[in-house]
């Protein structure tokens, strides 16, 4: 009753501690979505560890399978911690008084996706403190990737050269909802806030929970980094709410162009939704209203026009080499341009064959295509 499939190749169980055991094909991981509680002295800049820290207990765990008629599986997983509750007086040390605090965790397997789909939810009655989740990736490794604005950074896990620094670096980076190591592919859209350690576990930040915008008597940096104002709501009372997901695949090397798992990452992150249409199909059986090829390539914007006169259509290439984006659509097109940015005519060719649009697009390129439907 704690194991769920796809049918498709990919298993989760749960063991007692409440975390994940994911199989995909042959690679399996094990301790994944563990839960990490420290004692936060910092502010909404920066993390700031406590001295002798005891951290969080697991005080129960409790476990539920769900089953669909649709082959949706589900596995609802429910750690209530004891968490400090709080910073003593003089921000050294945290409170010997403990407070519960609940992360329940929802595991999705859907037929046919490739990806675990994790829904989690914590309440906040403690203060003063930073909750991770921990995705070990059972191997060491000292490069890495995440996603930035428009593109890929290949980032590493070795300390930076400080010599001179009045402010060391965090060991977390900011990320634009995706960090990949050793072949998993954690999605986080709306948790901007990373870790990735030498021994390849990846450590996503759920919630920080601090009660100053900017505070003066922080041990990781020399000076204030804004005005020294409480914030009582930065302490996160209410919790918070996020979906994650998960791919297990090959590792990245340092040569390969990581184009597809930009696609398929932001595929992850839009995930599918519906929109009611009136009760006869605007497209026959079978048909979609935009693809576009070679996968690499990433929708990045499909919206009307500003002047009302059809809509546009935005590609990214967030590769290294140069392509050639095709552009599929659904509906009969009268008349297609390539525009800029600001939806001007920029002149560069586009090839047009009925609704398929064929346009070339640099490494790292956006080119943007205004369609006028018949």
């Amino acid at each position: 009753g704690r194991t769920i499939t796809d049918g498709e190749g990919i298993e989760v169980a749960v063991a007692d501690d409440g975390t994940l055991t994911l199989r995909s094909g042959e690679r399996r991981l094990h301790g994944l979505g563990a839960v990490e509680d420290r004692g936060d002295r910092g502010d909404s800049y920066d993390f700031d560890p406590v001295d002798d820290d005891p951290g969080a207990t697991l005080r129960s765990v409790a476990i539920e399978r769900r089953r669909h008629p649709s082959g949706i599986q589900r596995l609802v997983v429910t750690r209530v911690l004891d968490v400090p509750a709080c910073l003593l007086p003089a921000r050294d040390r945290r409170s010997p008084e403990t407070v519960p605090v609940t992360v329940r965790m929802v595991v999705r397997l859907a037929p046919g996706v490739g990806r675990v789909d994790l829904h989690v939810e914590t309440d906040n009655a403690a203060k003063d403190h930073r909750l991770r989740l921990l995705f070990p990736t059972a191997a060491p490794t000292e490069r890495f990737h995440a996603a930035t604005t428009f593109n890929v950074a290949m980032r590493t896990t070795a300390p930076p050269d400080t010599h001179g620094w009045w402010h060391d670096p965090p060991e977390t980076f900011p990320h634009q909802g995706w960090v990949s190591a050793n072949g998993l592919t954690v999605g986080a859209p709306g948790l901007p806030e990373a870790e990735v350690t030498a021994d390849g576990t990846i450590a996503i930040t759920v919630l920080r929970a601090v009660g100053w915008l900017s505070h003066l008597e922080l041990r990781r940096r020399p000076i204030p980094a804004g005005p020294t104002l409480v914030a009582p709501e930065a302490q996160c009372p209410d919790g918070i709410a996020a979906q994650l997901t998960l791919r297990l695949g090959e590792p990245l090397d340092a040569g390969h162009d990581p184009g597809l798992l930009v696609a398929t990452a932001q595929a992850d992150e839009l995930g599918l939704r519906g929109t009611p249409a009136g009760p006869a199909p605007l497209l026959a059986e079978g048909t979609s209203l935009l693809t576009i090829e070679p996968p690499a390539v990433v929708l990045s914007a499909l919206k009307p026009a500003e002047d009302d006169d059809g809509f546009v259509v935005r590609v990214l290439n967030p590769t290294d080499r140069a392509t050639r984006a095709t552009i599929t659509l659904g509906l009969p097109v009268t008349d297609a341009e390539s525009v800029r940015l600001d939806e001007t005519p920029d002149g560069r060719a586009l090839d047009r064959s009925g609704s398929r649009l064929t346009v070339a697009v640099g490494a790292h390129e956006l080119r943007s295509v205004r369609v006028r439907p018949t």
